[in-house]
C-alpha cells in the first residue's frame, strides 16, 4: 500500500511540475515520464504504469473499495490521485493496464 501511495504521490508531483513550469531536470532519480510532453500523456503514462505494476487487486485494496471491476477501480484510483484536468486521461491509462491492453498515449491537441 505504501509503495502505491508513494508512486501515486510522485506521479501527482510530476504532473504538477510539468503542467505549471514545463520540463525540468531531475536530481538523483531518473523520471522517464517527463518527456511525454503534455499533461494528458503524463497522466495516462503514470496511471498506466502504476495500475499495471500494482495490479487491480492491490489498487482496489489501496483505494478501499470492495470490488475489482476495472472501470470502478480505475475511477476510484483516479479520483483519489489526479486533478480534474488529468482525470480522464489517467482513467483511460489505468483501465488499459488493468485490461492488459498495450499503452496508447493520447494524441496531443492540434491547437491551444
Amino acid at each position: 500500500m505504501k509503495k502505491l501511495l508513494i508512486v501515486s504521490v510522485l506521479g501527482v508531483l510530476v504532473l504538477s511540475a510539468c503542467s505549471s513550469a514545463g520540463p525540468r531536470g531531475t536530481t538523483g532519480q531518473t523520471v522517464h515520464l517527463l518527456p511525454r510532453g503534455s499533461l494528458r500523456a503524463n497522466a495516462y503514462a503514470i496511471a498506466y504504469e502504476t495500475c499495471g505494476q500494482a495490479g487491480i487487486d492491490t489498487v482496489a485494496r489501496d483505494v478501499r473499495i470492495p470490488v475489482t471491476e476495472a472501470t470502478t477501480v480505475a475511477s476510484a484510483y483516479v479520483r483519489a490521485t489526479f486533478s480534474a484536468r488529468a482525470a480522464g486521461f489517467a482513467r483511460r491509462g489505468c483501465e488499459d493496464a488493468f485490461e492488459g491492453r498495450a499503452a496508447a498515449l493520447p494524441a496531443a491537441r492540434s491547437s491551444r
